[in-house]
């Protein structure tokens, strides 16, 4: 979740997933990937389904209903092969993934999303 919600809609969400994803399928032998999203975080959804999520499914745990999102790593990286991700070694063997699209925006923006992307990858 990204707090401060002025970096809303700035598509921060899917650039990080993209990045993780391309780390997974480019670095390892893991062939797919699944998450679990609140039926009622439509934002979430439209952010994973961007980053090359599908097949969604209703899912219940307890009282709350899921939907759970599927990609792997021979449709995703048809989808995504060509996007410019760039795999920099940090400090303590922690990885950034950092998204360089074309279309990207101001410098400060993108100091934000490395941000999030640090925090992501220490979680």
């Amino acid at each position: 979740m990204i707090g401060n919600k002025s970096f809303w809609n700035g598509g921060y969400g899917s650039d990080a997933t993209v990045s993780m994803l391309y780390y997974i399928f480019k670095e390892t032998e893991i062939e797919n990937v699944y998450l679990h999203t609140l039926a009622t975080n439509i934002r979430a959804q439209k952010a994973f389904k961007k980053a090359g999520f599908d097949s969604p499914k209703h899912v219940k745990k307890g009282r709350y209903e899921f939907i759970k999102m599927i990609t792997d790593k021979k449709s995703w990286l048809e989808k995504f092969n060509d996007s410019k991700v760039k795999i920099i070694p940090v400090v303590e063997q922690h990885l950034m993934v950092v998204v360089h699209f074309q279309e990207k925006i101001q410098q400060k923006l993108i100091d934000q999303q490395l941000i999030l992307l640090d925090i992501l990858l220490k979680m």
